[in-house]
């Protein structure tokens, strides 16, 4: 088993609302990010078990995200367990079939974001990456 966890700048608020109504039009847009996110993971593979979006408030200099993005913000962070070892590995990246993937897939915004996201979608480039993925070295099964 390997797991993965993947960092978000972009709401991706888990909220299991599956049906929009005038009342909920933002808990349906965070679930479609969120829903978003599930369906690029399984381009690829099933994974074995997700955990759902954590959001985290504070300085962001730790993460990866683009040069775009300095300060404090909001970071969701979920993790996933995928079977097969080494599946997203590209040559020098091994969650780079996943950063591929990822890249310029359609979000919503104006959710929970603190972010100054330029356009409404995931970003993998240096400059205004939201997203981003990284194996967990400290996962053992």
């Amino acid at each position: 088993m390997m797991n993965y966890i993947g960092y978000s700048l972009v709401d991706i608020t888990e909220t299991n609302v599956l049906e929009q109504t005038e009342h909920n039009t933002k808990e349906r847009n965070q679930q479609r990010n969120w829903e978003s996110v599930i369906q690029v993971i399984n381009f690829r593979i099933t994974p074995v078990s997700i955990q759902s979006p954590v959001v985290h408030k504070g300085n962001i200099d730790q993460f990866r995200f683009g040069a775009h993005y300095k300060g404090e913000h909001n970071v969701w962070a979920f993790s996933f367990d995928v079977d097969k070892p080494n599946i997203f590995m590209t040559y020098n990246d091994p969650c780079g079939i996943l950063h591929m993937d990822f890249d310029n897939v359609p979000i919503v915004l104006n959710l929970n974001e603190t972010a100054n996201i330029p356009s409404p979608m995931f970003f993998l480039n240096p400059i205004t990456r939201n997203i981003y993925f990284e194996i967990n070295q400290n996962f053992n099964k």
